[in-house]
């Protein structure tokens, strides 16, 4: 990458606008300020089509980069969270307590989203080892404070079951369920198995089991599932950035995120008039909440800002010529 550090040189500036990069191009301005800083970068975008495009296309250079997706405000309050979304996001949140350097790829939703104190979730989670003594009481109440649920048999990430001296997980970040086999109040053995047939897979030493859930509090108070609720039940408010240690931030068109930004809060003021309006707190941060330290601003070729550290680009997309020597000469 020496091509491209030196095309895109990182200033320790304020206020760095740079407009005029192909999506690919962006993307490897991103990869370039990720292992030149050594620290990570958080990506935010107007919304999920766009932060899965520019996840893709970084993955062709990186494997740390992470996605932390959201559901509509509307979709979350009113009808349910998406499980599949709400795993990637506890896998992200998973990779950065354990202070992995990564490129964070999110939009608006996951930026503005309500999280549990970064202690707290680090405090949840339980090591457990071979032959440590715990009382199968104690951590079934653990797992359920987790977010994790009681089942007759474990299938998919998320679930516990128990069968005697014997407790079945399947924890976040694993492929497989984990079998652990206790005697007494002592884990006598740790196994990976197959969840449809049941077979040992692999033995194992320890085993990190990470929270289920982003509804964490310092009271062990289950709470339903729903982000505003933090707001009552915490004395503090978190949000993604306070997972990212020291940290850049690139907001992509911040002018259309301020618009959209306006456009969710007046959508949250609606639907509590409108169907929660017992609920007096917060719903999520709003965009002027989350305060950062020199953030670095992207501008798309259609949306244009010259204010700040302007650095131009003016790089095109070249056609696919498709073997067509006419077509190439006339464009060189």
């Amino acid at each position: 990458m020496d091509f491209f550090s030196k095309i895109f040189s990182i200033e320790e500036k304020t206020n760095i606008r740079i407009a005029g990069l192909t999506d690919d191009l962006f993307a490897v301005y991103l990869y370039n300020l990720f292992i030149t800083k050594q620290k990570n970068v958080v990506v935010t975008l107007s919304n999920l089509y766009e932060a899965n495009k520019l996840f893709d296309i970084i993955k062709n250079y990186t494997e740390d980069v992470l996605l932390f997706p959201m559901d509509d405000f509307l979709t979350s309050e009113a009808i349910a969270i998406s499980p599949d979304l709400k795993l990637m996001r506890l896998e992200t949140l998973n990779s950065l307590i354990n202070n992995n350097k990564k490129i964070i790829i999110t939009h608006l939703m996951g930026y503005l989203r309500f999280l549990p104190d970064p202690l707290i979730y680090q405090k949840k989670i339980i090591t457990v080892k071979l032959n440590k003594e715990i009382k199968m009481e104690d951590f079934k109440k653990q797992l359920i404070e987790m977010g994790y649920s009681r089942e007759s048999f474990v299938s998919q990430t998320g679930e516990f079951a128990v069968r005697g001296f014997v407790i079945d997980v399947f924890p976040v970040s694993y492929n497989n369920p984990i079998r652990l086999e206790f005697f007494g109040d002592v884990i006598e053995k740790i196994k990976s198995f197959a969840a449809d047939t049941q077979r040992t897979l692999n033995n194992e030493k320890s085993i990190n089991i990470y929270p289920f859930t982003e509804f964490l509090s310092n009271n062990d108070k289950i709470i339903n599932e729903k982000q505003k609720y933090l707001s009552i039940i915490n004395s503090h408010l978190f949000s993604l950035s306070n997972y990212c240690g020291n940290h850049y931030v690139v907001y992509k068109d911040i002018d259309q995120l301020k618009t959209i930004n306006n456009n969710i809060q007046l959508d949250i003021i609606e639907f509590n008039i409108q169907k929660d309006s017992k609920f007096k707190g917060k719903y999520m941060f709003d965009f002027n909440d989350i305060k950062t330290e020199n953030p670095i601003y992207y501008s798309s070729i259609n949306n244009y800002d010259s204010k700040g550290n302007m650095l131009e680009y003016s790089s095109i997309l070249v056609p696919e010529f498709r073997e067509n020597i006419n077509l190439f000469n006339k464009y060189i």
